[in-house]
């Protein structure tokens, strides 16, 4: 008999609750239990085609699996096995695109599960069983065996494939010959040996851990299994800098080292550690490692605040905004599915509340329906759901979320939101991979996403026909540029903010462009009704126009809101243009008031826009497109100098609203100069700033960090202090190279080391750089690792673009006379470059976003240092009155308590969070 109960999916991971709190792994033997693996094949059946959870004749379960049905006839009417392949259209014999491999394997999943799955109409058939096993024979005869060398793209190797061929073998497993088994066995562990030691970080990660644990069921290889739970362990641990893989504990997720991706690879991590899970709950391999809650709580922080109306929103999407049709809504559902999966392996409490928003975001998804595409399993886990009469939907949360570590902000409000997405140093403008997302440019320079009851505003064909140019919130240089330069970053560390009681925030973004010479200094304020958008100092010496776009609203097909400017109702013909001197305030029906409290000109456009799928992506439909759109934007002409834009963006507001707010803001703008933004809302108290660098404002100090006067050095490769550790490490001359020579090492497992010994004749706090000569060879994750007083930090830098200039590593504390190191090591996916490092003064000297509040008897402050550079920040405010105790986080020291208030705040994590202190005229209760 089976040592543990064989459970579907929904009651599968039950058992973990409880087990949770002891630490470890439970691994057995090298042997694994042939009962255990037994009913873990069994489960894993299940929780592929939710077989156990069929009810045939309802048609939620006749519509999905009709679909499937339908795709395996599709797929059976090309069989056709031969010495070149298992499809007539998938040619795996010298095999270059390896795409083939997933296609291949992803078929003949799909053709088992259906003849798994209760009320198929191939349930059973020994045919197509037969082709299923005569399949897997052919594909690894004549590509995936043991032995084989990689051809194309390692990620079909090495988790698209040999996923595919693990959850077919689990299926067929009664069925399947031993000595196929051990074949597959083989190619699947020589292309995914032990995942603890492959290199791979994040989803990418947890995909081969997934991968070793279905190969371990189906050998029945405690040793497998075991395997995959000392690779996973690393993937529910919080990463520290921006700059690895992985969650951190605000919610934030990147993947390809500073790409944010909430959805898609965020959501791959989720589903994958969700279903491990699930699978060994009960087992002799259950999860019991504590930290494991690391991923409960980032349910709440990273996908929660970031799913709107079922929506996952595309700016923490990446690439994928450049699939078809409705990324937006496809990444929901599977945030959805993710999330109820893990929900039988948390408290009462917390179920309740997923399970409420859940149902609450299927319900009002309006452009996608909730049952779309989903496979049988999904489809019930969604009609369990949007049918137990014990579930309340809840209803959007307000609230304000700062992602510092991503650079995204979102604030919320009775039921609309906006997404603000912004790039640094740290985090890249966007990315362009494998074809995909090729006009994704500005996409993180300030585009702010407007979610309201307009459901498929960013999924009704909205990126390939949206203008790349004239995103909303963005201020841009229209100089053309070429498509794929997604990988940089800027070379500004400035971006991010504070967020006050989780209800109002400040975000600031300091635009330095790499490849063009634009800059600018952007914030946004939010609050209640509305956010403040505020730009200065904005500068190009192009000679092309440069724009701040207010608005580039989506209209769809046929769309034509009104449009008021000041109150006067403007055309709706398609094409029409008007400019509007000194303008107060706009309107769109349906959608916002837009405010200028100090008047600005406006200029107008309606216009209708074609493109297609093509545009966005290698192999996108080429068909074209067509949809209206209404923009609203302020040229700031060919070469500016200094200039600037305010305005008021107020979600669902009337036109009547909108001209009151015109008059009456409630809102001070107290500074929009080149190193300071704050404004003041005088109903709640509350004065926001963003500090570029230390200054005074509304009674607000940012104080310059002590002993700043430290020494500009470098030290190049072909100093005596330059040391090759370990490996092979060729040099290089010529222009771009820090005194025309550099070192460069191919990849080789990070044998090769190189050291920069440094030691500096002041002590302080020193802005680290790194200097090298880029090329389509190098890696994109070189390894730095650099000395200083509070240990080695290491950071993974892409040297494949962008180089020959002074790139931030991070700042840190040295003490004179001290020996120190900054390593280089080869990358793990092209060349590493050791040239030159920079020592010097850091860029942003007290710079930090704040936000303080006065009411009533208590004082609030939050502030963050959006540049992740800083070790400490001080900051003095001005009371009204007398405060007599305060409670707050540990990281913050009250170092004067009285006439003045002055606060010492710990950033040496160097995770931009937001460090909140409140002080009381009475004691607070409790």
């Amino acid at each position: 008999m089976s040592p543990f109960t064989r459970r579907s999916l929904l009651s599968a991971a039950g058992a973990t609750a409880a087990a949770l709190a002891v630490p470890g792994i439970g691994v057995g033997g090298a042997q694994a239990q042939p009962d255990a693996t037994a009913a873990l094949r069994a489960r894993w059946r299940d929780m592929m085609t939710g077989a156990s959870l069929v009810r045939p004749g309802e048609p939620v379960f006749v519509e999905a699996i009709a679909a499937m049905d339908a795709e395996v006839a599709e797929s059976r009417a090309l069989y056709a096995p031969s010495d070149v392949g298992v499809f007539s259209d998938v040619e795996l014999a010298n095999l270059t695109d390896s795409a083939m491999l997933t296609t291949t394997y992803g078929r003949l999943r799909d053709m088992a599960r259906a003849w798994f799955t209760p009320g198929s109409a191939v349930e059973g058939d020994a045919h197509v069983l037969a082709e299923v096993l005569e399949g897997l024979r052919v594909a690894n005869a004549v590509a995936y065996y043991e032995g084989r060398e990689e051809a194309g793209n390692w990620y079909p190797w090495q988790i698209a494939a040999p996923r595919r061929l693990g959850d077919t073998m689990a299926i067929v497993y009664d069925h399947l010959p031993a000595a196929d088994r051990d074949r597959y066995v083989a190619a699947i562990r020589h292309f995914v040996p032990d995942p603890s030691q492959n290199g791979h970080s994040g989803a990418n990660r947890v995909d081969t851990c997934m991968v070793a644990a279905i190969d371990g069921i189906v050998s029945g290889s405690s040793e497998r299994i075991a395997q995959a739970l000392d690779g996973l362990r690393v993937t529910y641990q919080y990463i520290k800098h921006s700059t690895e893989d992985g969650f951190m504990p605000d919610g934030s997720f990147l993947q390809h080292t500073g790409v944010p991706y909430n959805g898609s690879y965020g959501l791959t991590l989720v589903a994958g550690i969700s279903s491990t899970v699930a699978l060994l709950a009960g087992s002799p391999w259950e999860i019991t490692d504590p930290t494991i809650h690391n991923l409960f709580g980032l349910i709440d922080l990273g996908y929660v605040p970031l799913i709107h109306d079922g929506r996952m929103m595309d700016c923490v999407n990446g690439r994928t905004i450049a699939r078809p049709p409705a990324i937006e809504h496809t990444q929901g559902q599977a945030a959805i599915n993710a999330i109820l999966g893990l929900v039988p392996a948390v408290d009462a409490q917390t179920q309740a509340r997923w399970r409420a928003a859940c149902r609450g975001w299927l319900e009002r998804d309006t452009y996608h329906p909730p049952y779309e595409g989903l496979g049988v399993a999904a489809a019930a886990r969604f009609h369990d759901l949007l049918t137990d009469a014990g579930v309340t939907p809840s209803p959007e949360p307000d609230g304000h979320f700062s992602y510092g570590p991503m650079d995204r902000a979102v604030h919320r409000r009775n039921g609309w939101a906006v997404a603000i997405a912004m790039h640094s140093r740290w985090v890249k403008a966007f990315e362009a991979n494998n074809g995909e997302n090729r006009k994704g440019t500005y996409t993180a320079s300030g585009m702010t996403y407007l979610y309201d009851g307009d459901n498929g505003q960013y999924s009704d064909n909205f990126w390939p026909t949206v203008d790349k140019m004239r995103l909303p919130g963005i201020t841009v240089d229209t100089t053309p540029l070429s498509d794929d330069i997604g990988w940089r970053t800027s070379t500004a560390l400035w971006a991010g903010g504070a967020a006050l009681d989780g209800s109002f925030g400040a975000v600031g973004m300091d635009v330095q462009e790499r490849v063009y010479p634009l800059a600018a200094r952007k914030s946004w304020f939010c609050f209640d009704e509305y956010v403040l958008a505020l730009g200065t100092v904005i500068e190009s010496p192009t000679g092309n126009s440069v724009e701040t776009i207010v608005e580039n609203r989506h209209l769809h097909a046929d769309g034509k809101n009104e449009l008021r400017v000041d109150g006067s109702l403007q055309p709706d013909d398609q094409g029409w243009t008007g400019t509007f001197s000194n303008a107060r305030w706009a309107h769109i029906d349906g959608v916002a008031g837009y405010v200028f409290p100090a008047g600005l000109t406006v200029n107008a456009f309606r216009n209708e826009r074609t493109g297609s799928w093509a545009d966005m992506r290698s192999g996108g439909d080429p068909t074209p497109i067509t949809r209206r759109y209404l923009t609203l934007w302020v040229d700031h002409g060919a070469h500016p100098s200094g200039d600037t834009y305010a305005y008021l963006l107020v979600p669902g507001a009337s036109a009547a609203r909108t001209a009151e707010l015109a008059t009456d803001p409630d809102l001070e703008i107290l500074s929009d100069t080149k190193d300071l933004h704050a404004v003041r809302q005088p109903s709640t108290g509350i004065t926001a700033a963003n500090f570029w660098d230390a200054g005074t404002v509304g009674g607000i100090t940012a104080e310059p960090p002590a002993n700043t006067d430290v020494p500009t050095l470098v030290f190049d490769d072909l100093d005596p202090t330059f040391e090759i550790v370990s490996g092979t490490w060729l040099t290089g001359q010529g222009n771009g190279r820090w005194n025309g020579h550099q070192h460069h090492a191919h990849p080789a497992g990070g044998t090769a080391v190189a050291r920069f010994h440094i030691t500096v004749p002041v002590s302080g706090r020193y802005g680290v750089d790194a200097w090298w000569f880029d090329g389509d060879s190098r890696a994109t994750d070189t390894p730095f690792a650099i000395q200083h007083d509070g240990g080695v930090t290491e950071r993974l830098i892409g040297q494949r673009t962008f180089g020959s200039r002074w790139v931030p590593l991070g700042a840190f504390d040295f003490t004179a006379g001290k020996a120190y190191y900054v390593e280089v090591r080869d990358g793990t996916n092209g060349v590493a470059v050791a040239d030159a490092v920079r020592l010097g003064p850091m860029r942003h000297r007290g710079g930090c976003s704040v936000l303080v509040r006065e009411r009533g008897s208590e004082l609030s402050i939050a502030v963050s240092d959006p540049t992740q550079e800083q070790a400490r920040l001080r900051l003095s405010v001005e009371p009204r009155g007398r405060y007599r105790t305060w409670t707050g986080d540990d990281t913050v020291e009250v170092v004067e308590f009285g006439d003045k208030i002055t606060i010492a705040v710990d950033t040496s994590a160097g995770d931009a969070r937001s460090h909140r202190v409140t002080f009381h005229r009475r004691p607070p209760r409790g």
